[in-house]
C-alpha cells in the first residue's frame, strides 16, 4: 500500500508542476508581447535611454509629477555606467586617452 500512494503523491506533484510550468511560461510570453517588457529589453539593448524611459513609464503607474527628461538622464548615466554598452565604449587596454 505504502508503495502506491508514494505514487500517487509523485503523480499528482508531476501534474502540478506542469500546470505550474503552462503557467509561468504562458505569463512570461505575455508579459515580453503585450505587457511591454520587450520594448525595455529592446531599449536596453539599443542602449537607448529615451527609449527606456518610454518602456518603463508604460510598465508603471505614471506619477503626475514626473520629470521625463531627469528620468532619462538618470536612465543613461546607469546604462553608462553599468550595462554592456557603457563598457564597449571605454578604453579596452585600461590606460585612458594617450
Amino acid at each position: 500500500m505504502a508503495v502506491r500512494f508514494r505514487r500517487r503523491q509523485e503523480s499528482s506533484r508531476s501534474l502540478d508542476r506542469a500546470v505550474l510550468a503552462r503557467a509561468l511560461l504562458r505569463s512570461m510570453v505575455y508579459q515580453i508581447t503585450e505587457g511591454g517588457v520587450l520594448n525595455l529589453l529592446s531599449a536596453v539593448g539599443r542602449g537607448d535611454p529615451a527609449a527606456l524611459r518610454d518602456a518603463l513609464l508604460e510598465l508603471v503607474t505614471r506619477p503626475d509629477d514626473i520629470d521625463e527628461q531627469q528620468l532619462e538622464r538618470a536612465l543613461g548615466r546607469f546604462m553608462g555606467c553599468h550595462l554592456a554598452g557603457g563598457a564597449a565604449t571605454a578604453d579596452p587596454t585600461g590606460s585612458g586617452p594617450s
